[in-house]
């Protein structure tokens, strides 16, 4: 929950995530001072903290030991722990805070987390359901959702997630309109230059130097096409990432890449479109103009 307060009318803003007193503990998390929460802290009537490094770092006049003004004005800052993505990672590492209710809670905390190991995974789901139940006659087993982390985790980029998927059938489709247009040229090309390619072999060009002739060719219009588009697509990246606190360098290789594989489709086309004119008998396609 996003709370906010004031120190000497200076504006505190944190995110506090209530816990119990073994969350540290129970996830691994790396306390960098102070002390982790004790089970005495859940009797005590006002609330104990645990802040990240970054919310001493934003608000300096915060230290361990310090009182906060929590679900009660006398909570107290017991300890720091090490920076960690809390958020998904569109978002940078803000002020956080672990708070611990103790006896006097604004509500009872309705999220558990529970280590299991590999093995029948529906009757350790029946197992967890059925314990709680009887903890608390009031909880109904079928009203209980239990879900993996990680599931949860993935759900934070559905949106990234949907978007690659897109990207990538745009890819696809994109990859079999070139291949057809490819094909369409090559062959009008093909028909055009059905003389021109049988006066050649007659003069002796071999089937290799009229292919190489005819990829030359296209192979000259994939790289201008690659000189224009290849700026274009950096900009695109460059902005998509901009949206990101964390963020990579754009490789070459990326776009070196991507010329080879161009390359590669180009030529292979042109090369089995035109092998056919090439190995025509001349004779032929000289009498038929």
């Amino acid at each position: 929950m996003p709370w906010g307060r004031s120190y000497n009318d200076e504006p505190v803003e944190v995110e506090c995530l209530p816990v119990e007193s073994n969350f540290i503990s129970f996830f691994g998390l790396e306390l960098t001072g102070g002390r982790d929460f004790l089970p005495s802290d859940d009797l005590s009537p006002d609330g104990t903290m645990i802040v990240n490094q970054t919310f001493l770092d934003r608000y300096p006049f915060y230290r361990i030991g310090s009182r906060f003004t929590g679900h009660t004005d006398n909570s107290t800052i017991i300890g720091t722990i090490r920076d960690f993505n809390f958020k998904p990672l569109q978002h940078s590492i803000g002020p956080f805070c672990l708070y611990n209710f103790g006896s006097t809670p604004w509500w009872q905390l309705s999220t558990g987390y529970v280590k299991i190991i590999p093995g029948d995974i529906q009757a350790t789901f029946d197992f967890i359901r059925k314990t709680l139940h009887e903890a608390d006659p009031s909880i109904s087993p079928e009203d209980i959702d239990i879900h993996f982390l990680d599931d949860t985790v993935g759900s934070l980029y559905a949106k990234e997630d949907r978007l690659g998927r897109v990207i990538t059938t745009a890819s696809w489709i994109s990859l079999l309109i070139s291949v057809i247009g490819i094909l369409g040229l090559v062959y009008f090309e093909t028909q055009f230059r059905r003389k021109e390619i049988a006066v050649r072999r007659v003069h002796g060009a071999s089937v290799a130097e009229i292919l190489t002739m005819i990829n030359r060719y296209y192979l000259t219009i994939t790289l201008i096409c690659f000189i224009l588009t290849a700026p274009v697509s950096f900009i695109i990246i460059r902005k998509w990432v901009s949206s990101f606190p964390y963020q990579s360098p754009v490789p070459v290789w990326i776009f070196i890449a991507a010329l080879a594989l161009s390359a590669a489709v180009t030529a292979v086309t042109v090369t089995l479109c035109s092998r056919r004119a090439a190995l025509r008998n001349p004779v032929e396609s000289i009498s038929n103009e």
